[in-house]
């Protein structure tokens, strides 16, 4: 395992790379204790962990974090310090920092930096699935989306982009529902949807959306949360065009012209 080591004190860093060894952690150590060196560090090595320390002359640990989460946000980070108070122990998890141990306490190492390279495994592997997911879901013939807890989309699928005329990105950053669904229906939209993400049950609700030619189509849009673990982690958003309500829509003019 490769660990980038930010700590200016030489005895500190042979002692927690002894305490690491002990326990059978197998470790190539690059030790860094200036801003310069961390950051070269950083671009020019790939690493699978990052100790360090929160106090040094001339750099303090969380720009440090904060570098790291730039330049390798995956890489798990813990900070090994002498001196961490409560609200900056916070800030740092807040920030990214996957834990912090106290140099009067390196029982607690190992142990930490077990769960750390743990939950790094679980994230690539959760990103790996939904990579996959996303390009099945590309694959399905209607119109399906999916969002977060608080509906911010998260991705649309092929259908969803081909019927809007948005890219990905475009989709993330317009509100879709003012843009793309009828004046009449987005009220009703809003309030179904804000309900339904309330709580763990899907539901269903039928609006005219816009598709890039400028006509309105009527779609029936169900909405299926996936739960684990008791909270909603996602909904998916499927919708098929009404095919029969749009004829009976373009059927009406017809017939008053007809009249007429």
């Amino acid at each position: 395992m490769r660990i980038l080591h930010l700590e200016d004190d030489r005895c500190d860093a042979e002692l927690i790379q002894a305490t690491l060894e002990s326990e059978g952690v197998v470790c190539d150590v690059t030790r860094a204790d200036t801003e310069a060196e961390f950051s070269r560090c950083l671009d020019q090595e790939q690493f699978d962990l990052i100790l360090a320390d929160y106090t040094l002359p001339s750099f303090d640990g969380i720009a440090a974090l904060r570098i790291a989460q730039q330049v390798s946000p995956h890489v798990p980070f813990i900070f090994v310090t002498g001196t961490l108070g409560e609200e900056v122990a916070i800030e740092a998890l807040k920030l990214g920092a996957t834990d912090y141990v106290f140099k009067t306490g390196l029982s607690r190492l190992v142990p930490s930096v077990h769960r750390a390279l743990r939950e790094a495994e679980e994230k690539v592997q959760r990103k790996c699935a939904e990579r996959e997911l996303q390009q099945i879901v590309d694959f399905v013939p209607q119109v399906i989306v999916v969002l977060d807890p608080d509906g911010t989309l998260i991705h649309a699928n092929r259908v969803a982009r081909e019927y809007t005329g948005l890219t990905l990105d475009q989709y993330r950053s317009v509100d879709v529902v003012a843009t793309f669904i009828h004046p009449d229906d987005a009220d009703k939209l809003r309030a179904v949807r804000d309900s339904g993400f309330r709580g763990n049950d899907p539901f269903e609700l039928e609006v005219r959306m816009r598709g890039k030619d400028g006509v309105y189509r009527w779609f029936l849009s169900r909405y299926n949360p996936l739960v684990e673990r008791g909270p909603v982690k996602r909904t998916y958003e499927s919708s098929n065009e009404n095919e029969s309500r749009n004829q009976k829509e373009e059927h009406v003019p017809q017939e008053k012209v007809r009249v007429e």
